[in-house]
């Protein structure tokens, strides 16, 4: 233990900035060139910035490429292995006859054939670039040894398209990685301290008319379950939202086969028009005639058991 304080003190004496959780080298993936970088990292409270090099103290908000807020967070450890059997599949696809057949997803909703089509042509004959810049043993411009992105994880901000794609080597990678998903867990939970709310948390919603999915942040109030961009809008006006009624709501947990997707269950309520509901549910601006159904999906099985419980005690 007295050790492990030695190393850290150590560590810490070369950190440009005290206000830091933690600092270092993590490889950065180019969104377009896909190559990678080495980028200097600084692990804030609430914030995680990039720079092209190690900065000095007095340059820190001058030298910053990028700021990523970490409140809402989606953070994802990434395996290699997919990675590169998913580039191949690709390949297969885009130089075999009828090759759009061959993907995995075919069959499911036209969204993802549609996606995984797309996808197929835009790698094909450059799937082997594709697969070298995962590891950096391609582009001139990469400054990143394949050791360095043995551990790849991305980081998505809330609100946010954009997925930031890091690698590290096995030892500093995982640190990384669990500093981050730490952090990220402090401020949602010191949010939700703040909340009067029964439960919440982030789940996807399936548009059904576009066929896809997008992650909102779930607020279960009382007898009314609404959702938000992030976590940082629940205390302004929700995307949408239902009133659970006894008679009326339906709760239904859904095979993985339906949508090629797993954790996924449908609550159906009253639809309201997006005022807040207190804590017993008062129906407001409610129209009794006006049935929605919500179709979610949760990262885990666990969390599908923990909101259809609180969604079966509320009416």
């Amino acid at each position: 233990n007295r050790n492990w304080k030695g190393r850290e003190a150590l560590k810490r004496e070369g950190y440009v900035d005290s206000r830091s959780i933690m600092e270092g080298w993590l490889s950065k993936r180019g969104e377009v060139n896909r190559n990678w970088k080495g980028r200097y990292w600084i692990l804030y409270e609430d914030s995680l910035r990039y720079f092209d090099k190690k900065p000095a103290s007095s340059t820190l908000e001058n030298s910053c490429r990028g700021h990523i807020p970490l409140l809402g967070v989606q953070i994802e450890l990434l395996d290699t292995t997919q990675l590169l059997s998913a580039t191949s599949a690709s390949s297969l696809d885009a130089t075999s006859p009828g090759g759009a057949n061959l993907s995995p997803r075919s069959g499911g909703p036209k969204s993802k054939t549609k996606s995984a089509h797309k996808q197929t042509h835009s790698f094909g004959k450059d799937a082997s670039i594709f697969v070298a810049s995962l590891f950096s043993i391609s582009g001139s411009s990469s400054n990143a040894n394949p050791q360095d992105t043995a551990y790849q994880f991305s980081v998505q901000p809330s609100n946010s398209s954009r997925k930031y794609i890091l690698g590290g080597n096995e030892e500093d990678g995982p640190e990384w990685y669990k500093a981050i998903e730490r952090q990220v867990a402090e401020l949602e939970s010191k949010a939700v301290a703040k909340h009067a709310s029964t439960m919440e948390g982030y789940l996807h919603l399936l548009d059904m008319k576009h066929n896809s999915w997008s992650r909102h942040y779930f607020v279960l109030n009382g007898r009314s379950l609404t959702y938000h961009e992030g976590l940082q809008d629940v205390e302004g006006k929700p995307i949408g939202g239902i009133m659970l009624k006894s008679g009326t709501t339906t709760l239904q947990q859904i095979g993985i086969d339906e949508y090629d997707r797993a954790n996924c269950f449908c609550v159906t309520g009253t639809s309201f028009s997006g005022t807040i509901l207190n804590m017993h549910g008062d129906e407001g601006s409610a129209s009794s005639s006006n049935l929605l159904m919500l179709t979610c999906a949760a990262e885990h099985h666990e969390e599908v058991d923990t909101w259809a419980s609180a969604i079966l005690r509320a009416f």
